[in-house]
């Protein structure tokens, strides 16, 4: 143990604490005689490029986009049924003072007499 410490000592200054294990398992292999493996690390290798997840900011971005279309598409249809409407308005106007203008000749309803 003390030969252990005092590598450390001379090895260990201004490393990190996984490089102070590493040296600690080599000098401790060293003494012994027979290798230990130093355990691998246990962290998920993440793939950095590639697979699904990329796509989904690019469907995320397609569905953004086709609601701005739905959008523009309702409002270019309210635009349109607006101007049909004051078209159809401005062709029934004329129409209808003519209607107005014209009266019925006569008293009113006329019902004959039940006998």
């Amino acid at each position: 143990m003390k030969k252990v410490r005092s590598v450390l000592e001379r090895k260990a200054k201004g490393r990190s604490v996984l490089d102070n294990a590493r040296i600690a398992y080599n000098s401790v292999n060293k003494l012994r005689g027979k290798k230990i493996l130093f355990p691998k690390s246990r962290v998920i290798p993440i793939p950095r490029k590639g697979g699904f997840l990329p796509l989904i900011s690019l469907f995320a971005a397609l569905g953004a986009l086709g609601l701005l279309g739905e959008a523009a598409a309702a409002i270019t249809k309210a635009v349109n049924d607006a101007k049909a409407a004051k078209d159809q308005l401005a062709e029934t106007e004329p129409h209808n003072r003519a209607m107005e203008t014209k009266r019925a000749v006569g008293s009113g309803l006329y019902v004959k007499p039940h006998i």
